[in-house]
């Protein structure tokens, strides 16, 4: 068992890892109440709630080839309360080739998906300031990651994303960006 703590939240994980694969389940709270995205008392204060939430993951190794060429695929689930997060579940989802061009190097392509569908509560907060939202966001992400040399590495990405911050005022966007990855 892990066990994470920073800022105020604390996140329990279980789990096991075989070869070239990982599980988990987790669970997460913080350690404060936190506002209510709706409900008020009295004084019209937000209910101050308890925030928490589970996750559970898979990752695994798909395929090996030959000269360190292998497919990973991903996929996680997270839920929570859904009173102070704008978020209620999410979804993700997605597969990795390493070495896609040759069988060394560290390049990686990927591919990954996200369904995040919002809460009843943020829908209703946003609703009421007038902005009205979509029930989700999802996204769709294409990367390529190019080492260059033993402590740096690039990697390109395209986003499209539907509804993005779950307004409904914009169907879509494509996002266009770099990652940068500097290791000492």
């Amino acid at each position: 068992i892990f066990f994470y703590y920073y800022g105020t939240m604390g996140i329990v994980e279980m789990g096991w890892r075989p070869e070239g694969s990982r599980y988990a389940i987790g669970f997460w709270g913080y350690s404060s109440r936190v506002d209510d995205l709706v409900d008020v008392d009295s004084q019209q204060n937000p209910v101050q709630r308890p925030s928490q939430g589970a996750y559970v993951l898979a990752e695994s190794t798909l395929w090996k080839g030959h000269s360190g060429r292998s497919l990973a695929g991903f996929v996680r689930y997270a839920i929570n309360d859904g009173d102070s997060t704008a978020i209620r579940s999410i979804v993700n989802t997605g597969i990795v080739v390493n070495n896609p061009f040759s069988g060394h190097g560290g390049d990686a392509l990927g591919l990954a998906y996200t369904h995040a569908a919002l809460s009843d509560k943020y829908r209703a907060f946003q609703d009421s300031a007038g902005k009205p939202t979509s029930a989700y966001e999802s996204a769709w992400e294409l990367n390529y990651r190019v080492k260059l040399g033993e402590s740096f590495a690039v990697q390109p990405l395209v986003q499209w994303h539907q509804y993005p911050g779950g307004g409904r005022a914009v169907s879509g966007a494509t996002v266009v960006g770099v990652r940068m990855e500097l290791s000492f």
